[in-house]
């Protein structure tokens, strides 16, 4: 490879991007680490990450920039998800900021502003052109998102919704490689220095979990409230202030007790609840989608027959993939005439309104979609085998003989 090529390596500081700015380096590459900040970080975060990226650049005796995203690109990242709350979802805020952030602003600031011909991640995923992105034949055949080697740190699905002229001009050294040898590699570089705590950084995910983000978007929305009822019942438990604010799964304290969300009925703004971890409510067998980001390109047999199997990943990205078929939906109360049906091989556990899906073929990741509603779940579909049994006529009738002539 030629040494006079320019390149731009993320770190973040963790020993993922560090591994991933040294493999880079041992290629010949001119390197420029470039150090991205989420703004949803206090200062004093942000500051402490800074001295441990500028810690390991010394290390690797490599420059290092600090590029904070100008408010046009947050501004893309923050519409993206008040489009889904407005809609009392709640979208995936991570993929979001892969998509917007990281693969759009920063890639963009490393060719534009740095003269970078490409940019390193330290992301555990492949491309079907590897390190040979600088070949002429890519712009014909284009560049495929591919699995990692270890799927149990796969993370193709935080990189789902990448478009192709940017995965065009990205690297991800790791995806060849086990999470388990990153020590090893560490240990015999001039990484070893660097003491172990140096890498324990805040990932630029973890500005979005808790209620700070969510808090932070309730100035553009209008929340809609409801009532909070048991699933077998019906019995209204509490009212609630805002239905973004939960999700299916998540667990609700009330009066003491420990409920778990089974359903959100996004017209009413009611929430269904019950004590059971492992209820039948929270599993289905088909999800409504928005309409796909193809990746790639439109998958053939999709676009001849409206209709193909797809494997996918729901929820957590290190998840194995489930096979499914996606089919066009045609138009409905709830999800209008532009959507996606996707059934799956296997029941789906909390399947979240807002949440997104990564579509596979194989070992290919080739777009994503966004949740719009889950199907019908194992206890609507078998509603009379799981419903409390309620007495028949002649048993109420014994029952009230009974009382009035022991009880009265």
């Amino acid at each position: 490879m030629s040494s006079k090529k320019h390149i731009a390596c993320l770190l973040s500081g963790s020993m993922d991007s560090a591994v991933a700015a040294l493999l880079t380096k041992r290629k010949g590459y001119a390197i420029t680490c470039l150090h991205v900040r989420n703004k949803y970080f206090p200062n004093s975060v942000w500051e402490a990450n800074c001295e441990r990226v500028e810690r390991i650049g010394r290390a690797l005796n490599l420059p290092t920039r600090h590029f904070s995203p100008d408010s046009d690109s947050w501004q893309r990242f923050t519409q993206t998800l008040l489009k889904e709350y407005k809609r009392n979802l709640v979208p995936d805020a991570g993929v979001a900021f892969h998509h917007h952030i990281l693969s759009e602003a920063a890639l963009t600031h490393a060719t534009a502003q740095l003269g970078a011909s490409a940019v390193v991640s330290g992301h555990y995923v492949r491309t079907s052109f590897g390190e040979n992105i600088f070949s002429s034949y890519i712009s014909v055949l284009g560049n495929k998102l591919l699995k990692a080697v270890d799927l149990k740190h796969d993370q193709s699905f935080m990189l789902s919704q990448i478009v192709q002229k940017n995965l065009q001009k990205m690297i991800f050294p790791l995806g060849e490689f086990n999470r388990e040898i990153m020590d090893k590699i560490v240990d015999c570089s001039e990484l070893k220095d660097v003491p172990k705590d140096c890498f324990k950084t805040k990932t630029m995910l973890n500005g979005f979990e808790g209620d700070i983000f969510t808090d932070d978007i309730e100035q553009w929305i209008e929340t809609k409230s409801g009532n909070v009822t048991h699933i077998e019942s019906g019995k209204c438990l509490k009212t609630h202030s805002g239905l973004h604010k939960y999700k299916v799964g998540q667990e609700l304290f009330i009066d003491g007790r420990c409920y778990y969300i089974t359903d959100k009925d996004l017209k009413s703004g009611s929430i269904s609840v019950t004590e059971n971890p492992d209820h039948p409510a929270f599993y289905c067998n088909t999800m409504f989608l928005s309409l796909a980001h193809w990746n790639y390109h439109t998958p053939y047999d999709f676009f001849q027959k409206q209709m193909m199997n797809s494997d996918f990943k729901y929820g957590n990205s290190h998840q194995p993939t489930i096979k499914g078929v996606l089919t066009i939906g045609t138009n409905n109360e709830y999800c209008g005439n532009d959507h996606l049906i996707l059934s799956s091989s296997q029941p789906v556990f909390a399947i979240n309104p807002g949440s997104h899906v990564a579509l596979y073929h194989d070992e290919h990741c080739i777009g994503g979609a966004l949740v719009l509603r889950p199907g019908a779940s194992q206890y609507a579909l078998n509603y009379r085998k799981y419903r409390p049994k309620q007495p028949t006529g002649l048993q109420k009738a014994i029952a009230q003989i009974w009382s009035k002539l022991f009880f009265q």
